[in-house]
């Protein structure tokens, strides 16, 4: 009686993993449980990737600009470029992710963010970049992200099970927060080595990794939506959740405070002159 037990618990276990052709029976760490599911780890490449060539495009272009003016007022206006489209487009991004097809978006500004690394290369491998290309190339980055995360976000719900939902959110962040880290110190050793123009390069191969990740995906159809809203409807809809949750306005205030005391500082370490403590000789806070 006991083996029949047993038995009818394997049978049910090989059918229930041979349902889900997306498993990978050879991940036994609950930590990376989400791994398990083939769309969601090419979701979290793509994830590592795009966020690395983003962190990395930042350094180089805050480099750049500061070799190219010597001018920390610069420095300001070129973030600030690139920040007013993350934050004016970013109001109607998610909104925008719930209208459309998600892959596309992923794609279109996927590309978008390649053809404008490509073209920032150009300009300075063969030494005709200009200030004022720094600050367009600025703001049309600004856009992409600000179209392109919500997307990213919005599609790990479709991608695993109820289940291991916040687990997958939680390795989503973790490659967020090691490209933060990861793709500005190799942009800093492309320079050390070959320059700007080796870190822009550098961030055109991942863009293309990136794409050709993307483009292997098979993400599911959004549910038709039961009732017809505008745009504008679903952004004050958005706006009224916030403000009816106590707790999730608390956690959005929470994230405003570093984002406007403490990610500005980081821009300007070109601009900061010190001096080592080893050989004395004066260098930049970067």
């Amino acid at each position: 009686m006991k083996k029949s037990k047993a038995n009818r618990a394997t049978d049910q276990a090989q059918a229930h993993e041979g349902q889900s052709g997306a498993r990978q029976p050879g991940l036994r760490f609950a930590a990376f449980a989400s791994w398990q599911y083939r769309d969601f780890r090419l979701l979290w490449a793509g994830q590592f990737g795009f966020s690395g060539a983003m962190w990395a495009e930042a350094v180089a272009r805050n480099w750049l600009a500061w070799d190219l003016t010597h001018s920390a007022l610069f420095l300001a206006l070129v973030n600030l470029c690139r920040a007013f489209p993350m934050i004016g487009a970013g109001l109607f991004a998610g909104v925008i992710a719930d209208r459309s097809d998600r892959k596309r978006v992923l794609l279109g500004t996927q590309a978008a963010a390649l053809v404008l690394a490509a073209i920032m290369a150009v300009l300075v491998i063969t030494k005709v970049i200009q200030p004022w290309h720094v600050l367009v190339t600025a703001a049309f980055f600004g856009a992409t992200m600000a179209f392109n995360q919500p997307s990213r976000t919005s599609l790990v719900p479709d991608l695993v099970p109820k289940e291991s939902l916040m687990n997958a959110i939680s390795l989503n962040q973790v490659a967020i927060n090691i490209s933060r880290v990861g793709g500005p110190a190799l942009a800093g050793l492309l320079i050390g080595w070959f320059a700007v123009g080796g870190a822009y390069l550098m961030e055109v191969v991942l863009l293309s990794l990136v794409m050709l990740v993307t483009v292997t995906m098979t993400i599911p159809k959004a549910l038709p939506k039961t009732k017809k809203s505008t745009m504008w409807d679903e952004l004050l809809e958005g706006f009224r959740y916030v403000r009816s949750r106590k707790i999730v306005m608390s956690v959005l205030l929470l994230t405003l405070i570093p984002m406007f005391f403490a990610m500005p500082v980081p821009p300007l370490c070109p601009s900061s002159p010190i001096k080592s403590w080893i050989s004395g000789q004066e260098g930049t806070a970067c």
